[in-house]
């Protein structure tokens, strides 16, 4: 099972991955890959400008994939040892 959440704002023209999930047992077969995919060409068929994510130390290298670059780091800002790493990317 696998499932994301994409929220556009027209006003700022600017998209955010509101969460994004793969079950384990479908980890590394490309699931992840295909939803960053269409959420991209989602948000670039409504004109946004950005992609807006707020990750964690532990999924910010599968954004940095796809062009994601850090802004903000946040040490403990998920909870203890859960760090938040906020990134966009630009379209």
């Amino acid at each position: 099972m696998a499932v994301f959440g994409l929220d556009i704002d027209p006003k700022i023209n600017r998209a955010s991955i509101t969460w994004i999930m793969t079950s384990p047992r479908v980890q590394a077969n490309g699931i992840g890959t295909a939803m960053m995919s269409y959420a991209n060409k989602m948000a670039k068929d409504s004109n946004m400008k950005v992609i807006d994510i707020a990750a964690s130390h532990l999924s910010a290298p599968f954004f940095e994939k796809f062009g994601e670059k850090t802004i903000k780091e946040i040490t403990d800002g998920w909870g203890l040892d859960m760090h938040r790493v906020d990134m966009e990317l630009l379209l």
